[in-house]
């Protein structure tokens, strides 16, 4: 503790977004994607911030984006680059995470994109998962519940760029 009698602040320590100097999220926060020791993602429901910085010593919050959310949970992966892949709300469908740009759309023109705006997040929820074996994005869609059940399988390959339901 410090002299004061008050706790030492650490970097590795919890904090609150209302609390801190970088400010607060103004949105539901759904995700949140640790990416280096210094940078993660917030992703809210209908925005997405960037956390660069120690949050406790001067560390700010900067919107990416606040066209585009994401969906509650595991919605999220990383490749082993540390690529960022998630799921987003506005339109549904799998996004890439440049650390220095827009999200984009990777599913944007496939056929199999158009199931995803038929998913009900209130039943089901979505889950991504590298692959390094086949090198790319599994998405799952799975329902809520105490024994979860994957309803659809999805396949995004990125060699080719390709989304296919598996």
């Amino acid at each position: 503790s410090l002299p004061n009698g008050e706790p030492l602040q650490t970097s590795t320590q919890a904090f609150s977004g209302a609390t801190t100097r970088a400010g607060e999220a103004e949105d539901a926060l759904v995700a949140m994607i640790p990416v280096w020791d210094d940078l993660a993602y917030l992703i809210c429901e209908s925005r997405i911030l960037r956390l660069t910085g120690d949050p406790q010593d001067g560390g700010n919050i900067h919107k990416v984006t606040d066209s585009l959310g994401g969906v509650f949970g595991d919605s999220w992966c990383k490749d082993a680059a540390g690529r960022v892949f998630f799921f987003g709300n506005k339109p549904p469908g799998l996004y890439g995470l440049p650390v220095d740009g827009d999200p984009e759309n990777l599913s944007e023109h496939s056929l199999e994109a158009s199931e995803f705006a038929d998913i009900d997040f209130s039943t089901h929820r979505i889950v991504l998962a590298w692959d390094p074996i086949e090198k790319g994005v599994r998405i799952f869609q799975v329902a809520w519940g105490t024994t979860p059940t994957i309803v659809a399988h999805w396949f995004w390959e990125e060699a080719t760029h390709r989304l296919v339901r598996e």
